[in-house]
């Protein structure tokens, strides 16, 4: 698949509300051309849809380097504005700034009050939209689900697409252990923990990775780590043989 195909393809990620496969996508192009423009601009316009503003600010910043007009002034100047809401200068009282006044507030997703439309956490409920992305959203409301069932109109979730790319990468990972691919399970690991760092099993998948690896203090930070998402998340067993291998080299 070459650059043109692999961007199409993002593109469509991103089209769609995928962000995380698409920002994946732009990744994999920057990894190989650095300086493409495009791929630059439709990772910026991942983050800026995550709420990372400033990360999103520094890879537009790239692209306007590579060209001029590769971003649309209109987005840029969105994007400045939500790196200025979320400054520590800026207060969260938005009636305060005229600026404001060129944009719609919209509705937090999780307390319904309207607020600034880039701010990163709700001054309301403290929510951090960063996070959207890793909850189902009720698409008659607009509300967060928490249960099986909307608690405001009744709607039924379906699972992310996100979520369900970290359970492939997951099953695709311990796949290659079983194979002792470990540097392309660690990859698929990697790319999980990306899409969701508040998943324990890619993070137990990388202490694995470790362990095979022989670096058997990093596999032990990684299992502390995991059980600190869920505490049923590391293997008994496994966890024995990691820390039995850390205490062989202190003795």
């Amino acid at each position: 698949m070459d650059f043109k195909d692999k961007l199409d393809r993002a593109d469509d990620y991103l089209e769609r509300g995928d962000y995380f496969l698409a920002e994946e996508i732009y990744d994999e192009i920057l990894a190989r051309q650095e300086d493409n423009a495009d791929a630059l601009f439709g990772k910026g316009k991942c983050l800026f849809a995550r709420c990372r503003y400033a990360e999103a600010l520094e890879s537009c910043d790239r692209a306007r380097e590579i060209d001029p007009d590769a971003v649309p002034k209109r987005f840029y100047s969105q994007l400045l504005f939500a790196v200025k809401t979320n400054s520590r200068d800026y207060t969260r009282d938005v009636s305060q700034h005229s600026d404001f006044r060129d944009y719609k507030s919209k509705m937090c997703p999780n307390c319904g009050h309207s607020i600034n439309p880039f701010f990163v956490i709700c001054p309301f409920c403290d929510f951090d939209l960063r996070q959207l992305s890793l909850h189902d959203v009720c698409e008659d409301c607009g509300r967060i689900i928490y249960d099986d069932v909307c608690r405001y109109c009744g709607d039924v979730p379906v699972p992310h697409e996100s979520l369900r790319r970290v359970a492939e990468l997951c099953d695709e990972g311990f796949r290659h252990i079983g194979n002792f691919k470990i540097k392309e399970a660690k990859i698929c690991f990697d790319r999980a923990s990306k899409i969701d760092s508040n998943d324990a099993n890619p993070v137990v998948g990388i202490a694995y990775c470790f362990y095979y690896l022989g670096y058997y203090v990093l596999a032990l930070n990684k299992c502390n780590e995991a059980m600190k998402l869920d505490s049923d998340s590391v293997d008994e067993e496994f966890y024995g043989k990691v820390k039995s291998k850390v205490d062989s080299l202190k003795g």
